[in-house]
């Protein structure tokens, strides 16, 4: 690990880097991206199976322990895919001993709800409504968070008192 965040991060089960290397490890194991090509990974194994998802906009490398999705469809952000699976985990009982990986993703057959318009297309405005909204949701839960945090801190202040 170079510890230098300007290199090539790896990805395993964490949603954050397990590391950075320098881009001299075989380019056939990079996972090439950028901002107009956007990936989306997830753990597929461990108990975090089907969460920890990461937008990737700029090349990666991953363990045996991440999936990666290619959105083809130019109908799908992909944050709305981030949001759209955020319950994966859950949902379909993912886990150590039930992986998240490609066979048990087709098994299971994941369904993702994607708003359309009459005509059949992809409704990226109301996908963008629906991002907004979670973006929303994420800052509130972790300022209540935060809060939560300071109001302990408080609390065992007062009991040492």
């Amino acid at each position: 690990d170079t510890r230098d965040s300007s290199d090539i991060p790896i990805y395993s089960v964490p949603s954050e880097p397990v590391g950075h290397i320098k881009n001299t490890y075989p380019p056939k194991k990079l996972i090439d991206c950028s901002p107009d090509n956007i990936l989306f990974s997830y753990a597929s194994d461990g108990s975090n199976a089907g969460s920890n998802f990461v937008l990737h906009d700029r090349p990666f490398y991953v363990t045996a322990n991440r999936a990666v999705i290619e959105i083809v469809s130019k109908e799908i952000y992909p944050a709305f895919l981030l949001y759209g699976l955020r319950n994966m985990r859950t949902e379909y009982d993912f886990a150590w001993a039930n992986k998240a990986g490609k066979g048990h993703i087709m098994d299971k057959k994941v369904v993702i709800s994607i708003p359309i318009k009459d005509n059949g297309e992809g409704d990226l405005n109301m996908q963008m409504k629906i991002i907004r909204a979670y973006e929303k949701i994420t800052l509130l839960t972790q300022h209540i968070s935060d809060i939560s945090k300071e109001l302990k801190l408080i609390d065992m202040d007062i009991m040492l008192q």
